[in-house]
């Protein structure tokens, strides 16, 4: 999976669901040029919670290009949590 952008002016905020190869190529040699990427993580945290008290909606979802095609495959509601409730995603590969 990759981008491909094709693009005259200065290119600014692109955002890229990775895994990806980004590759850049122009036909300006007499122009310096600079490139900075800033990565992030899709999930600041491997741990969510609902705090007591507090409700939510847990889904999990599933997408074939990390993109904006998501489907949940598992939705539960969470209403008046009599305690916090701590959420983590554990996959195991069969």
């Amino acid at each position: 999976p990759g981008a491909t952008f094709q693009i005259d002016v200065e290119l600014q905020n692109v955002k890229v669901a990775g895994p990806a190869t980004i590759t850049f190529s122009g036909n300006q040699t007499s122009v310096a040029t600079m490139l900075t990427f800033d990565v992030k993580s899709a999930s600041a945290s491997p741990t969510s919670v609902i705090p007591k008290g507090e409700g939510a909606i847990i889904e999990l979802q599933c997408s074939e290009n990390l993109t904006n095609e998501w489907t949940t495959i598992f939705a539960q509601a969470y209403t008046n949590a009599p305690s916090h409730k701590f959420l983590r995603l554990r996959l195991t590969r069969l």
